[in-house]
């Protein structure tokens, strides 16, 4: 690739929304205030930065799709442990998204849906979903809701927020790779359904807590309990420990959940945590 393509995308982050297996849930995404540097080009480009293995597997395959190799790599220029590895690798696959998008003169939407496919190669639906709504959150610079199937709603009244996973309970933490142990819908359908649909409650309950109602963290932390116990029973995860007052939760990432904690008082927060819009 001759000419070297940079963009500078802000990253997004999973809030609430547990993925379940086989089932479709709203998911709610937070943009974080972190702008980072995407450079597309060849391996010369950019030798002090980073990529992600599971992209450059993507291009691969692309170019065996395409019939020829697409000649170009990405690359990030920082990586910050503080931030889930979900959000790197959504936004250069949407980086990626963005330059086929020009060069097959495709919407860019269509683009990434096409790209999900590509993806079940490599994770399961359920997280893929929670990928694309990351994709969508950075594409649009914004927070917002999104359920697979629709459109995406953009929160254009987003309120600052801060996220952080320092000083955060990490000691029952476990790898689960991308399989699910077991589901509750398996020993019985009418609690997977009930599950589900409180899964999906919580979600939209919480966002409308920040952006609707009184946005108080005592309620939010509630929410995030509830968040904490399917996750319990669905992966097995023991939930963090946090006070009554502290939104402390799993999240989804790649390759295992992530712990953050989020705050919707910039005093409570006491400038820790990574300033983000929810």
């Amino acid at each position: 690739m001759k000419n070297v393509i940079r963009y500078y995308l802000r990253l997004s982050l999973p809030l609430f929304g547990v993925p379940l297996s086989n089932r479709i849930n709203p998911i709610y995404v937070a943009v974080l205030d972190y702008p980072i540097e995407i450079i597309i080009g060849d391996e010369l480009t950019c030798e002090a930065c980073h990529t992600i293995p599971q992209v450059n597997e993507i291009i691969n395959i692309l170019g065996e799709e395409l019939g020829e190799k697409l000649g170009f790599n990405i690359y990030l220029s920082r990586f910050n442990p503080m931030i889930p590895f979900i959000s790197y690798y959504s936004v250069a696959t949407l980086s990626l998204s963005l330059i086929l998008s020009e060069l097959l003169e495709l919407d860019i939407k269509d683009v990434t849906e096409s790209l999900m496919g590509i993806e079940t190669e490599l994770f399961n639906r359920e997280l893929i979903q929670v990928i694309q709504a990351l994709r969508l959150s950075t594409l649009n610079n914004k927070p917002l809701l999104y359920r697979y199937g629709e459109e995406a709603v953009v929160i254009e009244d987003a309120r600052q927020c801060f996220i952080s996973t320092e000083n955060v309970d990490r000691k029952e933490m476990v790898s689960l790779g991308n399989e699910i142990f077991y589901r509750i819908e398996d020993i019985d359908n009418e609690l997977g359904d009930l599950i589900t649909k409180l899964a999906g409650l919580t979600t939209l309950k919480a966002y409308n807590s920040v952006h609707l109602g009184n946005p108080e963290d005592v309620l939010i932390s509630t929410y995030c309990r509830i968040e904490n116990m399917i996750w319990y029973l669905e992966y097995g995860l023991i939930p963090p420990v946090s006070d009554f007052r502290e939104c402390v939760k799993w999240i989804p990432n790649i390759g295992k959940p992530t712990i953050i904690a989020l705050s919707l008082d910039s005093k409570r927060n006491s400038g820790r945590g990574i300033r983000a819009l929810c």
